[in-house]
């Protein structure tokens, strides 16, 4: 049984299609409630922790990949 990731590192190894954010939804701050959206760029990497310091799951961690409508999207994870 393989438990939630502790971090995770995501490296775009390419850029210039449309689309293919990856967006956080649940991320908030003080002067929007719109998701956080990531553009895909080449050697850009994005980190963040999927669980709080005391183990419990980090909610405001939940991303998703928004679909690529023209070009391709090559990560590293």
């Amino acid at each position: 049984d393989q438990g939630a990731r502790f971090v995770t590192i995501l490296l775009y190894l390419n850029e210039g299609m449309e689309g293919g954010e990856t967006s956080f939804p649940r991320w908030v701050n003080a002067e929007s409630f719109k998701p956080l959206d990531v553009t895909p760029v080449a050697g850009k990497a994005v980190l963040f922790y999927s669980q709080l310091p005391d183990g419990n799951l980090d909610d405001f961690s939940h991303h998703a990949a928004n679909p690529v409508t023209a070009g391709e999207k090559w990560v590293s994870c």
